[in-house]
């Protein structure tokens, strides 16, 4: 009997110590996924938050674009109230080479040439009516106080003799230029397409060197072109000046990241544009365009002062595949035009990183036959369309004609193994990081979504994910893995 009671009062309390452990684990379940809840309500509140205001940051900025007072529009009035408008005549749409030397020899007002091209700006380069929405900020007035001073130093030097003035430094004389959003020029912002360089504080104290060298040739800055978020497509689209369209189908894109420069010399806007490229965000907007793109060798010119798109300005990637300037033209003159007033010993003492070469005119005056060209259809990896591969033959075609020797070539490098390594170098920090934290919580715009999720797809499952894919998207896969040299 005693027994008996003994074993119930061990069962009772048994079950109590049970049922008490059960609710304590529940109570900690509970509290668990309140806590998490919280938590997660939190990061969504504040991830809101931080867009809404990165987003009003943005659109504060195109206000005071879109606000900004240019009194020679006032001009431009007058004239297309007096049946003085020339904006739609492209005999007006000159070279560089023509608008320096018309402007020596008089036969060009500088100051009608800025007015002419701030004209086809407000109709071609901006986003209203039948514009490409290229343009991000814009210096018509300070353009037009260049070109009047032009005017006047060559009242001063009346009865100087035209070839002496044509041989002088001044080789962009009264050139209107476009400059890419990411090169700085002095009292603009330099947003890469992000939200958070938007601020009035990210506006450049002074130009970037490339501007300043340019500036002393003579060159007028009238405007800046767009880019793509993070310059990292072939693309002109971000969430501050929103996407421009290709001057030739508005459906389509100008390419990028310099796709603004592009579409404003193909809409004559410019004659002349500074670009920047690693992977070619001078050539794509130069191709999809119709124009004349070159990128020089890195660190032929100087890239000082051009912001990268990293938090805190961050090296990134451009420490191992650095950024060049290069110009965007209608001309493969205008473009060597560009190479000679930029290789100067200002820019050369300036930068010590820039081998001071000057351009090579005697080289590049030359017009011998039977130089020995080479040429390659395809790397491997990038197969041309038809449309580039009938562009070559007919290349080829001209270069024989004009008496070339034309010889293909396989390229050192296979292509399947170079464009791994540049995927694997975006890659090596892994999660897109180096992107994302430049973003400072804005989201990325839908052009990026594959690269994103790949880039978040978890080490161990990429050889699994890649036995699904064919072989050139699991190449990628493979080459994407992370965890290789970081920045930080």
């Amino acid at each position: 009997y005693n027994a008996g009671i003994k074993a119930t009062a061990a069962m009772e309390s048994t079950t109590k110590g049970s049922s008490s452990t059960a609710s304590a684990t529940h109570l900690a379940i509970v509290a668990t996924a309140t806590l998490s809840s919280v938590y997660v309500i939190q990061n969504l509140l504040r991830k809101y938050d931080t867009r809404k205001k990165l987003r009003l940051m943005a659109e504060e900025a195109v206000q005071r674009r879109d606000e900004k007072v240019h009194k020679v529009l006032e001009i431009i009035a007058s004239k297309t109230l007096q049946d003085d408008d020339d904006s739609h005549d492209d005999a007006c749409c000159y070279s560089a080479l023509e608008t320096r030397e018309g402007i020596i020899r008089g036969n060009i007002s500088a100051v009608d040439n800025i007015i002419h091209s701030v004209r086809r700006c407000v109709l071609y380069g901006r986003k209203d009516g039948q514009g490409v929405n290229a343009i991000t900020e814009e210096f018509y007035d300070e353009g037009y106080g260049e070109a009047e001073k032009i005017m006047l130093s060559l009242l001063k030097k009346q009865g100087a003799n035209e070839e002496v003035l044509l041989s002088e430094k001044l080789l962009l004389l009264g050139v209107p230029i476009s400059v890419k959003d990411c090169v700085a020029v002095k009292g603009a912002l330099q947003t890469g397409g992000l939200q958070c360089r938007t601020g009035e504080e990210h506006r450049s104290a002074e130009d970037s060197l490339i501007v300043r060298v340019l500036r002393q040739a003579g060159a007028i800055p009238i405007c800046r072109g767009n880019v793509s978020q993070v310059m990292m497509m072939p693309e002109s689209c971000n969430n501050i000046w929103g996407t421009t369209l290709n001057p030739w189908d508005l459906d389509r894109t100008p390419g990028g990241s310099s796709g603004g420069e592009g579409a404003l010399v193909a809409t004559k806007c410019v004659p002349l544009a500074v670009g920047t490229d690693i992977g070619g965000s001078i050539r794509i907007p130069a191709t999809y365009c119709g124009v004349v793109g070159f990128k020089p060798t890195p660190s032929r010119l100087s890239i000082e002062g051009s912001m990268r798109p990293r938090k805190d300005n961050r090296f990134g990637m451009a420490i191992t595949i650095p950024a060049i300037c290069g110009p965007i033209a209608r001309s493969v003159d205008d473009c060597a035009l560009f190479m000679r007033a930029a290789c100067v010993p200002d820019l050369f003492q300036a930068d010590p990183y820039v081998p001071p070469i000057p351009f090579d005119d005697k080289v590049y005056a030359k017009k011998e036959k039977g130089l020995k060209i080479g040429y390659f259809v395809s790397d491997g990896w990038f197969d041309p369309c038809q449309a580039q591969k009938r562009a070559m033959e007919e290349t080829i075609s001209a270069l024989e004609d004009a008496g070339h020797v034309c010889v293909p070539f396989d390229p050192p490098a296979d292509g399947w193994d170079t464009y791994g390594l540049f995927v694997a170098l975006n890659a090596a920090e892994g999660n897109m990081r180096g992107f994302t934290e430049a973003l400072e919580g804005e989201a990325l715009i839908p052009h990026y979504n594959t690269l994103y999720a790949a880039s978040n797809l978890p080490n161990f499952l990429r050889p699994l994910v890649s036995l699904m894919l064919d072989e050139r998207r699991a190449s990628l896969v493979k080459a994407a893995s992370y965890g290789g040299i970081s920045v930080y």
